[in-house]
């Protein structure tokens, strides 16, 4: 990996991902709200890539195809869950007036914050390793690209995506 992550990142990525968690769970102004099961499989994902980020780099010979493959599906995973969030927070905007004494408004801007905080590191982490594995088999089955049977899904082919329920 290309930037180390010392203990003290590590513990940083955990706190920033447990106060996107808490805000997602309490705040009622996030639409469409996670459901509970759903924001914990997220994070679950989340926690899953940091420990293997810091398995690489105290034992960087060790891992193994099967280990890398369950990583590059955790990505994708935790990668929709990311953009979900980022679409459901509510606008610090829209509470920059409210008479709280700024508490909703610094509130929303720090869920931002945390959200771009664990985007970057979630691109920058998976870059480091398709550059140390560069054979890496894809984050996605075949067939979301170009569907079932290789037919193209997108609208100028006639067939309609499905979309996804699980938020």
């Amino acid at each position: 990996m290309s930037e180390p992550v010392t203990e003290d990142s590590y513990l940083a990525l955990t706190a920033c991902l447990q106060r996107v968690v808490i805000f997602a769970q309490s705040n009622t102004a996030m639409n469409p709200r996670p459901e509970d099961a759903v924001l914990a499989h997220w994070a679950s994902q989340m926690q899953q890539l940091f420990v293997f980020q810091q398995r690489c780099l105290l034992l960087p010979a060790q891992e193994s195809r099967q280990e890398l493959e369950t990583v590059s599906a955790l990505y994708t995973g935790s990668q929709d869950g990311l953009l979900r969030l980022f679409y459901a927070s509510p606008s610090p905007a829209d509470a920059l007036h409210w008479f709280d004494y700024q508490q909703e408004y610094k509130a929303r801007l720090q869920q931002l914050q945390s959200l771009q905080l664990l985007w970057q590191w979630h691109q920058t982490f998976y870059k480091d390793l398709l550059n140390r594995f560069p054979h890496l088999p894809l984050p996605f089955p075949a067939e979301a690209i170009c569907g079932p049977e290789g037919v193209d899904p997108s609208p100028a082919s006639g067939a309609t995506p499905q979309p996804d329920l699980h938020w």
